[in-house]
């Protein structure tokens, strides 16, 4: 976050320079002093581009000096604005003075980190860092996303393929159990999109219940897809009204029902009651942490997803990394240790893979990712929590502030693009660009941040 508070206020400088509304507000200290803050805070930015890493200690320090100068100089702003009557003048001049002793102690402050940065530079030989201000969007040449393509489950698609295609013409519930990242859900959408299971069901519908779920938006959710009507146009329809639409949408037609993420037996209480029990052939497949909810639910037996053994392991993380080229010969060792650390959890390797396709293919770097991550994962989501971390340690400095962004929304909760980048825009989170406009710059930013994360 140290980034995005000092590209903000780097912004917010520029606004009270350039922008014609602020042109008869003095500045809160001299124009000398103001220009060396613009100066400072672009080494600042340039060096959490290039080289933050080095910095992680000095990251709290930056970002809260970062966003109390800003307060300083928008509260001065705020003041000089709101000023209409000259019987205010003293007191005002009293705070601006206040304010340019308070902006003076930030910015020793900041000469001190400043300092200590250079000596990093120094002490690491890194580069000397050139002041500029131009575009730090990441490369959109990123790593692609493979879909959802699977390694070592075939048995199990197989084997959930025949329960679902099977003869029996009672209503089925198939539960898919497991722990976070093993899978399910990449099972499930396999199964979901196969030819044979389209080709067998007249009705398939994917449907997510988080832990947070609102029962009204599942039903309207279903709706929807059943009808192929707007959400927004069945907001005037009571719960009343779209349960008996989906009842009776599915009565007599053969329906494949995807429930993913249920939580908890209350929630399946609640949706249950939406299928028929007399469609010929029918079956709710659902994808659960739980296995009490998956009993509950079903007196079908569970399908636990077990856990990658080594050499599919490894295969998975070769294929994500390398794609459809060979792993040199020199890296396969270390290759293979990576894979085996992850403890057979897909997600945990993909994550890792996400990692190794973008630093440097030699055997130092991926020592220092073994490193990181021998003991990453353990049979928890606790444990597993400190590889995402690692991930998300990973990503260029710039995209980090939008990440964490996401965390305003609810869980499953549909974000309009629109919204999201105005609100980022808002936030200061972009680095501005003579060549493209804000809109533009989060449009790009949003596009590499999927790629980062659907890797």
């Amino acid at each position: 976050m140290a980034y995005a508070a000092v590209v903000s206020l780097a912004q917010t400088l520029q606004h009270i320079n350039h922008h014609h509304q602020y042109c008869s507000i003095p500045l809160i200290c001299e124009e000398q002093l103001f220009e060396s803050l613009q100066e400072k805070l672009t080494f600042l930015q340039v060096f959490l581009e290039i080289d933050g890493e080095t910095v992680e200690g000095l990251e709290g320090r930056i970002r809260d000096l970062a966003y109390r100068a800003e307060d300083i100089i928008e509260s001065h702003v705020s003041d000089q604005i709101s000023s209409e009557h000259e019987r205010y003048m003293d007191r005002e001049l009293q705070n601006s003075e206040k304010k340019e002793a308070d902006l003076r102690v930030v910015m020793e402050e900041i000469d001190s980190i400043v300092e200590r940065v250079m000596n990093i530079q120094n002490s690491c030989a890194v580069e000397d860092v050139q002041c500029s201000y131009t575009s730090a969007v990441p490369s959109s040449g990123g790593a692609p996303n493979d879909g959802n393509k699977m390694v070592g489950f075939n048995e199990d698609l197989l084997e959930l393929k025949a329960r679902l295609c099977g003869e029996s013409s009672k209503l089925q519930i198939i539960s898919i159990v497991g722990m976070g990242g093993i899978g399910k859900t990449t099972l499930a959408t396999n199964i979901f999109n196969d030819s044979l299971v389209a080709y067998h069901f007249h009705v398939r519908v994917w449907t997510t219940v988080s832990q947070d779920y609102h029962l009204r938006q599942v039903l309207l959710d279903l709706v929807a897809s059943l009808t192929d009507q707007k959400t927004t146009d069945l907001s005037n329809m009571k719960d009343e009204e779209l349960v008996e639409c989906v009842y009776k949408t599915l009565k007599g037609r053969t329906y494949l029902i995807v429930m993913d993420d249920m939580w908890s037996t209350k929630t399946w209480d609640d949706v249950r009651r939406f299928f028929p029990d007399d469609s010929n052939g029918s079956r709710v497949l659902m994808t659960t942490r739980l296995s009490d909810v998956a009993v509950y639910a079903s007196s079908s037996p569970l399908h636990q997803m077990r856990f990658l053994d080594e050499e599919w392991s490894w295969n998975l993380l070769r294929d994500k990394v390398f794609e459809q080229r060979s792993c040199p010969p020199e890296l396969e060792r270390i290759g293979r240790t990576i894979a085996q650390s992850c403890g057979g959890l897909p997600l945990a390797i993909a994550v890792v893979a996400g990692i190794l396709a973008k630093v440097d293919r030699t055997q130092y770097h991926w020592e220092k990712i073994v490193e990181n991550i021998r003991e990453a994962v353990a049979t928890n989501d606790e444990n597993f929590s400190k590889i995402l971390t690692l991930s998300y340690n990973h990503l260029p400095c710039c995209l980090k502030a939008c990440f964490l962004y996401m965390g305003a929304f609810p869980e499953d909760y549909i974000i309009p693009v629109f919204k999201l980048t105005k609100l980022w825009i808002a936030e200061g989170f972009l680095k501005p660009s003579r060549r493209k406009s804000l809109e533009e710059l989060a449009e790009e930013y949003l596009e590499d941040l999927l790629k980062e994360i659907l890797f």
